[in-house]
């Protein structure tokens, strides 16, 4: 993976007075106690000259940002001496660190920074075919360094992804505050105007409304870039893809496309120039006072590569960006800053619940919204319990089918046992009524009697009844038959 070198000056509106530089200039030898190999970068303010300390304290590779003179130096100057003034009062591990600062022999103000070797932040995340989850946690950390800067009242201006490289160990840096404002006026060099009159330094495609308007300036401005930053990290494109032309008045005008919407609409096409030094500037040139923006050129690709680029199939990743990430880049793309996240720090906040699986600020927190993203954050629970659930539900609906049988089967029992009952208090009855009969019919003639109830006990034989019953009636025969017998007998003659 080749490193694109950086730390370089881009504002890319071109500041006045500046002349252009076409051809290759002699660099010094020595600057203070670095000795220059060579130049790694060259923007509207000055050259970025790549150094080594060499002597008998330390050794120490550096990027040494030098003045370039102009027309207009004594505003230029400024400038220059405001972005050391900001980096001196910055301490941050995702900020690039002021080592050390003076004039030059020919009077030229200079600031020595820490070599930055890595590549622009959307590159990084496409070589590595970072997850939309990876380059969320890269982009947390992009707007710690932000926020950093807000709490000690610095607004960077030109957030943008060739302002942020990511070393070899993944971490990101982020660069140039050489179009940057301090609200702490007390910061400001003595003498230096709060802005230069007639300027308005900027990147179309990453400033805010308001700065393209040349409107106050605060840190929601900050949030807006950072919100075009994460559509491009997210979707593959910008927000907006016009013509030059209608580029800053769609920006004031227009809202930009929902994120799953963007990849769909994606196509191959390059925009914004063509990149000339081999990735080795982060920077842009300036050319007769036409921006080049080498650094902010891309192709955008098709929609299956941006897919693929994320390590994700085409709808899944529709899914992804739609919701809630959705949400949380329109709400900082907002025209209105007031309409914005009031922080970064609200903005990673959100972005942390995303990552969370809860309920995010830039979506209304309905009850149905909320159950979602519980179900979500406790997918594997939430998924066994409903397993569980439904088992449950499943033995206590056999139970329920199985109880409402057995009453109705038990209700037939009854019923059944009911009419057999009713019908065994006839047959009792008859039986009784028989039993008598036959015994007064006996005294006159008791050998019929007899042989009636021998007819009966054969019947009884051939009769389909419960064997308790038959029994019991076959008992109650045989009783009959031996009290006709004994009957009979003490009525024949002796």
């Amino acid at each position: 993976m080749k490193p694109e070198y950086s730390f370089t000056d881009h504002p890319t509106s071109p500041l006045p007075g500046v002349a252009p530089f076409h051809a290759q200039q002699s660099f010094p030898e020595t600057i203070g106690p670095y000795r220059i190999q060579r130049e790694i970068g060259r923007g509207g303010m000055g050259h970025v000259y790549l150094g080594l300390r060499n002597d008998r304290t330390f050794q120490k590779r550096v990027a040494i940002k030098v003045l370039r003179f102009g027309s207009n130096a004594r505003a230029l100057e400024w400038r220059f001496k405001s972005e050391r003034q900001i980096l001196a009062s910055l301490d941050h591990p995702n900020i690039a660190r002021l080592i050390d600062g003076g004039t030059t022999d020919d009077q030229r103000p200079y600031f020595v920074m820490d070599h930055i070797e890595g590549v622009r932040i959307d590159h990084y995340c496409d070589q590595h075919r970072l997850t939309i989850a990876g380059r969320l946690h890269l982009f947390l950390q992009v707007c710690d360094a932000v926020q950093y800067a807000h709490r000690n009242l610095v607004v960077h201006r030109d957030i943008k992804p060739s302002n942020i490289l990511v070393t070899a160990e993944g971490v990101p840096k982020l660069l140039d505050f050489g179009i940057a404002k301090l609200l702490n006026p007390d910061l400001r060099l003595a003498g230096m105007e709060e802005t230069i009159t007639g300027q308005h330094p900027m990147t179309p495609r990453y400033a805010s409304p308001e700065q393209i308007r040349g409107q106050a300036i605060t840190t929601a401005s900050d949030i807006y870039s950072l919100g075009v930053l994460l559509y491009k990290l997210l979707a593959g494109r910008l927000p907006r893809q016009p013509h030059a032309l209608e580029l800053l008045q769609r920006i004031i005008d227009q809202e930009p496309t929902s994120l799953c919407l963007a990849v769909d609409r994606a196509e191959r096409r390059h925009e914004g120039g063509q990149r000339g030094d081999g990735g080795q500037r982060g920077g842009a040139e300036k050319a007769g006072g036409v921006e080049r923006e080498d650094s902010d050129s891309q192709g955008v690709s098709l929609p299956e590569t941006i897919a693929h680029l994320r390590r994700e199939s085409l709808p899944m990743l529709r899914h992804q960006l739609a919701g809630d990430l959705d949400r949380i880049t329109l709400m900082a793309l907002r025209r209105e800053p007031e309409r914005r996240y009031g922080s970064v720090e609200q903005m990673a906040d959100d972005i942390r619940h995303y990552l969370q699986g809860r309920p995010v600020s830039a979506r209304a927190a309905t009850f149905g919204y909320h159950c979602l993203k519980l179900f979500e954050r406790h997918r594997w629970g939430a998924s066994a319990s409903a397993v569980v659930l439904s088992f449950l539900l499943v033995v206590f609906g056999h139970l329920v089918h199985q109880t409402r049988s057995n009453d109705a089967q038990i209700k037939t029992l009854m019923a059944r046992q009911h009419t057999a009952q009713a019908e065994w208090q006839t047959a009792e009855t008859l039986n009784r009524l028989w039993h008598e009969a036959l015994l007064k019919a006996g005294g006159d003639d008791p050998v019929a009697c007899q042989k009636l109830v021998s007819l009966a006990l054969q019947r009884l034989q051939t009769e389909e009844l419960e064997p308790s019953q038959k029994r019991r009636l076959q008992h109650r025969l045989e009783l009959l038959l031996r009290q006709l017998e004994r009957q009979g007998n003490r009525a024949s003659p002796r």
